[in-house]
């Protein structure tokens, strides 16, 4: 289940954590549907509800606001409980894992200064979208800036995309081999 919406913050993002200390954040999209305005001029929305942890959650909070579009990755999830009458209630919403800026400029502004989780979700968006054609080298730039802040998820998903490509990477800045392909005789 691999879910990708976009549509515009209803409100302004809260940080929360949870009695583990883990950042978590619950927010709603609104969403408009295809289709032809109705009588009023108006397309019918929809409102996600939504949930990003750790990371995630901070990057929401710390660069989106009320009216912001935003693009969220993840899964739907239906959780079910007893409220305080003993009557189950049902709730499905999207468990964001990427969160990207509906308008990529602002991202890589954010990136350009030196954010690694800007810069990581840089390297995501050119490696497989949704917002723009892939570009395993600016995906790759955009990742390896993120890992060398130390940023695991970039450190992880560049390495992805350097064994999928076979690319030989080398730091300039320190003049040091970070992965290369292997060499016909290693194989």
């Amino acid at each position: 289940n691999d879910t990708a919406i976009m549509g515009r913050l209803t409100a302004d993002p809260e940080l929360r954590r949870t009695s583990t200390g883990t950042p978590v954040c619950s927010f709603t999209l609104a969403v408009e549907r295809d289709g032809k305005p109705g009588e009023d001029g108006k397309r019918a929305t929809d409102f996600i509800d939504c949930v990003a942890w750790r990371g995630t959650a901070e990057f929401l909070c710390k660069f989106f606001g009320k009216g912001r579009m935003v693009v969220a990755t993840g899964r739907l999830q239906t959780r079910t409980w007893k409220d305080k009458h003993d009557q189950t209630r049902k709730e499905t919403e999207l468990n964001a894992t990427n969160l990207y800026f509906g308008d990529t400029k602002k991202l890589e502004q954010v990136a350009e200064r030196g954010d690694a989780h800007a810069q990581y979700r840089m390297g995501q968006l050119y490696r497989d979208g949704p917002l723009l054609i892939p570009d395993n080298r600016k995906a790759k730039h955009w990742l390896t800036q993120a890992a060398k802040q130390g940023l695991s998820e970039a450190q992880y998903s560049l390495g992805k995309l350097l064994l999928s490509d076979d690319w030989e990477v080398r730091d300039p800045d320190e003049g040091c081999l970070l992965y290369t392909s292997p060499s016909p005789r290693d194989t």
